[in-house]
């Protein structure tokens, strides 16, 4: 694609002003090759593998340690664990951010050729690289992978750090062996700091969709300090998890008496008032939507200058974490998950509000097992704040998003598209679209048959899934209820 006129003129001028002087890429970091970038991308891709492996054995490290009989050895156990992971989100967050770096090293120095070519008043001034898009492909699809991975990574040393303070307590309180309770305390605090570590290597390499929002250690700290009483009706009471959008606290309605969930903002989303105005307007129309398969907004609250979401308390996973611990689901149990996320679909279209990035994080069931989608619209109007700053263009999680989406195309079909991919991770344990090349993949429907990868699958469903994942909107369903029905009908 041509570079657009407005910036051509400014760097020509820029160019001009110069002094007539060549313009070079600095030498400290030299411009992406596409040879370069597929090299990256595959020792990414190793890396992953590594990841997930150690991932896969921190998670039976949990299961070890929620079946042992010597509870303490094997929490020692699981803690060892978690040196491999540590090391693979070093060496990832490196190789990313040289490929991130080298990507825009390029792209300044194709810049820089056209706006001399500009000056020069060369009446076909030479287009942007045709490997420049691909690269920017590439590092998006590295960051999305190694941003569902590091989700994984949280959710596995929250509850490491939640067993090994209780175990702790149980000890301290039943007065047995105060050493050992002391050892366990210490040995949760040492995973907590490991965990801190790698969280902070994460912000500073990659402040993406998936950064977690930490307080600052410096003279900031106090500014990000949080508060213990929000809108002066709401203590907060512990924290439970973390996000794109910034760190997630239990809190107690004082009023109401009543669990809450409270969603702290990360500051970067709220420091331009623009964007902080898009998402508060989101949030405020999502606010107005009541069914039960939704996540209800009960306020948008200021605090130490600090923003707050104050969400329904749902106890209960996520559909990530559960796949984590599970790999796959029974169709009765996928179609059930599938029919409550597609009835929250149904009501937040009819009131024309779209998703725009539903994928398992933002799926989760309660401990009566009833399914609840968080975040309509909020999730993606935070990925605009952040893309304005990382200069990314894609809002929403690349493996669930349609083709179209992909494109810029937003509507309510994109959210179908997903619950779709949704549903087939479900049933398989894997997703459909595996990258890097994403696109490509959906528009030449790259991807393995249900009844191929699960043999005990109804061969109905490859016909239910060639439908869904049509590379052409017009030819796939488009109302949620209707998808729906058309799924309940294969059973």
């Amino acid at each position: 694609m041509t570079p657009p006129p407005a910036l051509l003129g400014l760097l020509a001028a820029l160019a001009s002003a110069g002094g007539g002087q060549t313009l070079q890429p600095t030498a400290s970091t030299p411009p992406m090759t596409l040879e370069d970038s597929r090299r990256l991308s595959a020792e990414h891709d190793r890396l992953c593998v590594r990841f997930a492996a150690a991932l896969d054995a921190l998670e039976a490290g949990r299961r070890d340690f929620e079946g042992a009989a010597d509870r303490e050895a094997a929490l020692k156990r699981w803690a060892v664990l978690f040196a491999p992971a540590h090391q693979v989100i070093g060496e990832q967050d490196d190789l990313w951010n040289e490929h991130n770096s080298r990507v825009h090293a390029l792209e300044v120095y194709v810049l820089t050729g056209a706006a001399l070519r500009v000056a020069n008043r060369d009446r076909k001034p030479e287009t942007f690289s045709a490997d420049l898009d691909t690269m920017h492909k590439a590092n998006d699809e590295m960051r999305s992978r190694k941003d569902r991975l590091l989700e994984r990574f949280w959710d596995v040393g929250d509850r490491y750090k939640e067993a090994a303070a209780k175990l702790a307590a149980d000890r301290e309180t039943a007065k047995q062996d105060r050493a050992l309770a002391l050892g366990l305390a210490a040995a949760g605090a040492a995973v907590a700091a490991l965990l801190a570590w790698a969280a902070r290597r994460y912000v500073k390499a990659a402040p993406e969709a998936f950064q977690t929002a930490l307080p600052p250690a410096g003279p900031e700290a106090s500014a990000r300090a949080l508060p213990a009483l929000i809108g002066g009706n709401i203590d907060v009471v512990r924290p439970i998890g973390r996000g794109g959008m910034g760190e997630v606290y239990e809190g107690l309605d004082r009023t109401l008496q009543r669990r809450v969930a409270l969603k702290r903002l990360r500051p970067e989303l709220t420091g331009s008032p623009d964007d902080l105005s898009r998402l508060l307007k989101e949030a405020r129309l999502v606010a107005t939507l009541k069914h039960p398969n939704i996540v209800a907004i009960h306020s948008v609250e200021k605090e130490a200058g600090q923003v707050f979401l104050v969400f329904e308390y749902v106890d209960g996973p996520t559909l990530t974490t559960l796949l984590s611990q599970r790999r796959q689901l029974p169709w009765p149990e996928a179609l059930k998950v599938f029919s409550g996320a597609a009835a929250a679909l149904q009501a937040a279209h009819e009131r024309n509000i779209v998703h725009r990035d539903l994928k398992p994080g933002n799926i989760m069931l309660d401990s009566k097992g009833v399914v609840k989608v968080m975040d309509f619209g909020i999730a993606s109007e935070a990925a605009f704040a952040v893309s304005r700053m990382t200069r990314s263009g894609a809002w929403g999680t690349p493996p669930y998003m349609s083709p179209e989406q992909e494109l810029g195309e937003v509507n309510t079909g994109v959210d179908l598209f997903a619950l779709n991919v949704v549903l087939y991770e479900m049933l398989t344990g894997e997703l459909p679209f595996t990258g890097p090349n994403f696109l490509a993949q959906k528009r030449e429907r790259v991807y393995i048959p249900v009844s191929q990868a699960v043999p005990a699958l109804p061969k109905a469903l490859d016909a239910f899934f060639a439908t869904a994942f049509d590379p052409d909107p017009l030819k796939r369903i488009h109302d949620a209820a209707a998808l729906s029905a058309a799924a309940g009908a294969l059973v």
